[in-house]
């Protein structure tokens, strides 16, 4: 699947939301980039508590910006969501046991159409912690065009440590 920064910055922020709200999970993309494959984030997030963020842009914002790209509850109405009497503990479930269908509620949903366009704006056009994993070389961003097409081949979701 490919998508634009801003695109992968919206699932990103969608797949971080819907499951962040009693504990904090780190998501990362395996990507492939010019034919390399990379480990990255798209989003910068502040370490207490570990949420998404827009960093200051040292003009008009000096301060972390808390990101908020989607409400929750109209992230949820994006989603193609089985019935289920309990949403949240099905997310979890869904994540824990079947990594396949959790990340199949995310692919092709348009997060960018239902986004703060505003917000998404002021994020850059970086990847962030990215590995190469061919030489095993990492940066802490790398920038990209806004249109560069960016292959994601797998996303891992893990539990952050408080």
């Amino acid at each position: 699947m490919t998508k634009t920064i801003k695109e992968l910055q919206a699932l990103e922020f969608a797949i971080n939301q819907t499951l962040t709200i009693d504990n904090f999970y780190e998501v990362e993309f395996l990507c492939k980039l010019h034919g390399e494959l990379i480990t990255c984030k798209s989003l910068f997030y502040s370490e207490n508590p570990y949420v998404p963020i827009i960093p200051p842009d040292y003009k008009n914002r000096f301060e972390l910006t808390p990101l908020e790209l989607i409400e929750y509850d109209e992230l949820l109405k994006l989603l193609p969501l089985p019935q289920t009497h309990n949403i949240r503990n099905s997310l979890i479930s869904w994540l824990a046991k079947d990594i396949t269908f959790f990340l199949n509620l995310f692919l092709n949903v348009d997060f960018i159409a239902n986004s703060d366009k505003k917000q998404l704006s002021k994020l850059p056009n970086t990847l962030n912690n990215v590995r190469f994993l061919g030489s095993n070389h990492q940066v802490p961003c790398l920038f990209v065009d806004e249109d560069e097409p960016i292959t994601i081949l797998s996303v891992t979701v893990t539990l952050k440590d408080k």
